[in-house]
């Protein structure tokens, strides 16, 4: 994918938000345009606003992607880590999803990052 194809979509992509600001489809594609190209900071705004007009809308997926947003970002921030991937597991009421180990491990993760290496164990241990 060449740069010049890359400016389009995302002016395409930053156009079809311009003209519909509360469609969660548009907003989804922009900010999965920004998670693809890992530019956290500038996917984030738009998957909050996502979750702000409708929390139903992927919300596992939306959730999570808020919490990675979090973890990657340059101002990390611990407990919006936390918030978001907490939400992901209160959200799911299936304790053996699936998922629930996933995010476990992301939580461990996070802890980690802030040297808080006995709940980072807790959180691996959940995991298995």
């Amino acid at each position: 994918m060449s740069k010049g194809s890359v400016a389009g979509d995302e002016k395409r992509l930053k156009k079809e938000v311009t003209l519909n600001p509360s469609s969660v489809d548009h907003l989804y594609n922009l900010a999965n345009f920004y998670f693809q190209k890992i530019s956290w900071d500038e996917a984030l705004p738009h998957l909050i606003k996502i979750w702000e007009i409708d929390s139903s809308f992927k919300k596992f997926e939306i959730l999570e992607k808020i919490g990675d947003c979090h973890f990657e970002s340059k101002d990390y921030e611990l407990e919006k880590v936390l918030d978001a991937y907490k939400s992901v597991l209160e959200e799911s009421k299936d304790p053996l999803d699936i998922a629930h180990s996933h995010i476990y491990i992301k939580l461990g993760k996070a802890y980690e990052k802030m040297k808080l290496f006995d709940r980072a164990i807790k959180m691996y241990t959940q995991a298995l």
